[in-house]
């Protein structure tokens, strides 16, 4: 019995030799604070103590603190190399709707057995409504002080006291190797040399700029001219440039922050989200070039309702009189009915896809002066029939907003799924019913082999994209650029160009301005039976945007140029499944100016 036991602990000892593995839970977002979006940074530590690289599972448990809340399980694969520690970070869908008690961490080898695990209670610490959380990166506890104390100890009392009242300042001790890891952050404020992070934390912190964050640049502190070369030419004034999405502030010294940053109204908060001309732009655009499911209109019913009243009325009993057997009508009538009904369903089915369907629709930003792009991506999976998908992402993206037919509570109360596997590849489960969809949206960064450049009158083409329609737009005028290839370029001059206040506002419905809207229902009705029977145009994204916002985005911008492409960013698959696929993006590139 001995040597059994002992034969059976060396086949154990042979199957999981790391049982000593250490796995420690650094940070929850940044510092505790979490995004208002819907996902959220989980910073695991792993320490590999055997002698040959590993692969493991990470299993994350979301504990919710409500007690009808299931547990949300997120399942993500790594690979440890051997005699190291390495740092994991998990982007986690969460929900500002549930809070969550505490965070379990497991290490499982793939063959089950747990091999190590942490927890981490959660504290409701999260940014209110109403915060506006700055990231600190300085190495010396006396300059972050000076730092929080020339922002929140400038200008008169009672903006003193708007600022310690909504102001948060946490100092980043883990910097994030991810973007979306400055997800909680609206501002981040960095005064240390930049040799303190590597290289894919600071393209982490450019790309939050990209994004919709905000950098504050504190040049005799960073001591590094690389950093966002393009952007910092001239010597810093405290103005704000656009870079992206986001904006960088350069101020020569700390004395500067406090005649920088006087009130409240000097901080604004971050988008993380691409912006462009209209509102649910993803949404209007898988309407216009993605897979819609076509059902018969009122007219079209109407029309044949009509028909069979006209066929199983004065028709059949003419036929029937001038025949003489008026008692047939017990017969003809069921008849009648019966054509009728298969006529109508197959004529209806002949407009129903025959196949399942999987549209990805991107809207990407970027500018003139960087190749760095942040992608929004919709996909949508539809079926026929009904159906179990699998959904795969072979590129890395994150989950930022997902919905599923019938899963209302999950739309407006973000509870819905409880299950998810990061992989990699990500990978979302759909069962769907007949005629119905899911949809997901997915936010990723994309490096582009140029960008948009303008020399003189002449319009470069070096994103290595071919467009099959673009626009020019500045102040004054709209740009109607044709198809554009890669690597190609265009004289404005020589092109046909309009007046942009004969397009800007024109269709008024699909703006994202509420007080803008001027179409009644019928109006509405008749404007989508327009648009679903001619091809989709970029000039519909200029006709959404009123005057108004044009004039506000000149304000900081010299032009904006919009391209459609028919490639695919994320390269969305159903796993063991043929589906018709639609692919679409529009490439928005700004043109910013100097300050």
């Amino acid at each position: 019995m001995l040597r059994l036991l002992s034969c059976c602990c060396f086949w154990l000892l042979f199957q999981f030799p790391i049982l000593a593995l250490e796995v420690h839970i650094l940070d929850w977002g940044i510092e505790g604070y979490t995004s208002r979006s819907h996902v959220a940074r989980a910073l695991v530590a792993i320490g590999n103590t055997g002698t040959e690289n590993r692969q493991f599972q990470l299993m994350f448990r979301l504990h919710p603190a409500e007690p009808n809340v299931p547990v949300r399980t997120v399942l993500q694969r790594v690979l440890v190399g051997p005699g190291q520690t390495h740092l994991i970070e998990a982007p986690l869908p969460v929900s500002r709707y549930i809070n969550f008690d505490f965070l379990e961490v497991e290490v499982r080898h793939p063959d089950g057995g747990v091999l190590g695990r942490a927890t981490r209670t959660l504290e409701p610490i999260g940014p209110s409504q109403n915060d506006i959380p700055i990231g600190l990166y300085c190495q010396q506890d006396g300059v972050c002080r000076e730092l929080q104390t020339q922002i929140t100890f400038s200008g008169s009392i009672e903006q003193q006291g708007d600022k310690a009242k909504y102001l948060r300042f946490l100092r980043i001790r883990y910097p994030p190797r991810q973007w979306w890891g400055y997800f909680p952050l609206d501002y981040v404020l960095l005064a240390q040399p930049l040799d303190a992070l590597n290289d894919d934390q600071r393209l982490a912190l450019e790309n939050f700029v990209r994004s919709g964050g905000h950098l504050i640049l504190i040049e005799s502190q960073v001591a590094d001219k690389t950093f966002l070369r393009n952007y910092r030419q001239r010597p810093p004034a405290g103005e704000e440039q656009r870079i992206g999405l986001g904006s960088i502030i350069r101020v020569s010294t700390i004395g500067h922050l406090g005649s920088r940053f006087v009130a409240m109204k000097d901080f604004k908060r971050a988008a993380h989200e691409p912006e462009v001309s209209i509102n649910d732009p993803l949404g209007y655009l898988q309407q216009r070039v993605g897979t819609v499911y076509l059902f018969p209109s009122l007219l079209w019913l109407l029309s044949w309702l009509c028909t069979f009243l006209l066929a199983v009325g004065p028709l059949n009993f003419a036929v029937l009189r001038r025949l003489r057997r008026p008692e047939l009508g017990w017969v003809t009538i069921p008849a009648i009915s019966s054509v009728f009904a298969a006529l109508l369903y197959f004529a209806s089915l002949a407009r129903r896809p025959s196949d399942a369907s999987l549209d990805e629709i991107s809207i990407s930003e970027m500018d003139d002066r960087g190749v760095q792009a942040v992608v929004a991506t919709r996909v949508r999976v539809s079926s026929p029939t009904k159906a179990n998908l699998k959904l795969r992402l072979e590129r890395e993206a994150i989950l930022s907003n997902e919905y599923e037919p019938g899963d209302y509570e999950h739309h407006v109360g973000g509870r819905g799924r409880n299950y998810y596997d990061l992989g990699p590849p990500l990978e979302l489960d759909y069962s769907l019913r007949h005629l119905s969809y899911a949809e997901a949206t997915f936010l990723s960064v994309q490096e582009f082999p140029g960008t948009l450049q303008k020399d003189g009158s002449r319009l470069l083409n070096r994103t290595g994209k071919s467009f099959r329609d673009a626009l020019y737009i500045t102040q004054k005028h709209l740009y109607f650029l044709g198809p554009l290839e890669a690597g190609s370029a265009v004289v404005l001059d020589s092109v046909r160009h309009e007046a942009l206040a004969d397009h800007a506002g024109r269709n008024l419905f699909w703006s994202s301005n509420e007080l803008d809207r001027r179409l009644s229902s019928a109006d509405f009705g008749q404007e989508s039976e327009r648009l679903r029977h001619r091809p989709f145009s970029l000039v519909e994204f200029v006709e959404a945007w009123s005057r108004d916002s044009w004039n506000q985005f000149f304000k900081s911008h010299d032009a904006l140029f919009l391209g459609v492409s028919g490639d695919a960013v994320l390269n969305a698959q159903l796993h063991d499944r043929y589906a018709a696929r639609k692919r679409a993006i529009i490439i928005a590139v700004r043109f910013v100016p100097e300050p």
